[in-house]
């Protein structure tokens, strides 16, 4: 995760399908006096159980968490960036059918790999551990 409060791949501990999406310009600088991006000072225990669930992960260059201000804060930098929202409408869409609906079309287009064809190589969807 880019932000600076979360450790290292908190998804792990989930123990339904997650689905989580972040781009290249999504990071948090909450809690940072100097207004820079930090290491979390949160940790997952050394003693915590990893339930084997799909954990979805869906990153994008050049995409921040406002889409350029096109949802939530206007006054996110910009620019506007409508294609990243579309990008992650189709994929969180996917990840519903396939987990909700148990669609199996749906979990081949997940397990598929497209995404980056589809995206010109702007996005990436991986399943990890």
């Amino acid at each position: 995760a880019n932000n600076r409060m979360m450790p290292d791949a908190p998804w792990r501990l989930a123990d339904v399908p997650t689905f989580i999406a972040t781009g290249s310009k999504d990071f948090s600088t909450v809690g940072a006096s100097d207004g820079q991006k930090s290491a979390s000072a949160w940790q997952i225990p050394p003693d915590a159980r990893f339930p084997e669930q799909p954990h979805w992960y869906l990153f994008m260059q050049d995409s921040d968490h406002y889409f350029g201000g096109v949802i939530c804060k206007q006054s996110a930098p910009g620019p506007a960036d409508p294609e990243a929202l579309q990008i992650t409408n189709g994929a969180s869409t996917a990840f519903l059918e396939a987990y909700i609906r148990a669609d199996a079309a749906a979990r081949a287009f997940l397990e598929s790999g497209q995404i980056g064809a589809l995206t010109n190589g702007r996005a990436t969807l991986d399943n990890r551990p």
